[in-house]
């Protein structure tokens, strides 16, 4: 009889404790932090987009991203593009060539470039890699920085990476 009841006190000692311990360090909550993790560490999503040297769309390529005000953005580029007549950029542009047709007249020429909505000249030079935060809310459209467009042939390959959920929504 005392080997029976001391298995059964070997057997309920385990659960017991694992209860109590349950009970006092109350794991629901600690399960109730990583919720607030993600907000302080936001995630993003990505999204490719070839962006055309040339001057179909009117120069624009439509990264098919609205953006919202607030939402933080990281765009990186790469690829190399013809300006035409033998001349050639990467997404920084070539700060030698000259052009005063060009949208952004103090940025290099051929830099990839951007612009949030289709009723502003806010642009915005994005180069190899920028991280920004969106000022307004709209579509983000992509370009070359370059006032004759129609000689050129090519495209820059880009990253963008939106923070999900982000914007004017969040407090």
């Amino acid at each position: 009889t005392d080997t029976a009841s001391n298995s059964t006190t070997g057997n309920s000692q385990p659960t017991r404790p694992s209860q109590s311990a349950d009970d006092g360090v109350n794991y629901p909550r600690t399960s109730d932090p990583p919720p607030t993790t993600p907000a302080a560490t936001p995630t993003f999503f990505t999204i490719k987009v070839g962006v055309r040297a040339d001057n179909t769309n009117n120069g624009w390529t439509n990264s098919g991203l609205v953006v919202r005000k607030g939402q933080r953005l990281k765009i990186s580029a790469s690829g190399r593009v013809s300006l035409g007549r033998g001349r050639f950029s990467l997404p920084g542009g070539v700060s030698t060539i000259p052009d005063n047709d060009k949208l952004m007249r103090n940025e290099a020429t051929g830099a990839l470039i951007a612009v949030i909505g289709d009723d502003n000249d806010d642009f915005i030079l994005i180069g190899p890699r920028r991280e920004f935060v969106a000022q307004r809310d709209g579509v983000l459209f992509l370009g070359v920085n370059e006032g004759d467009l129609t000689d050129n042939t090519g495209n820059y390959d880009i990253v963008i990476e939106a923070e999900a959920g982000g914007g004017s929504s969040r407090p």
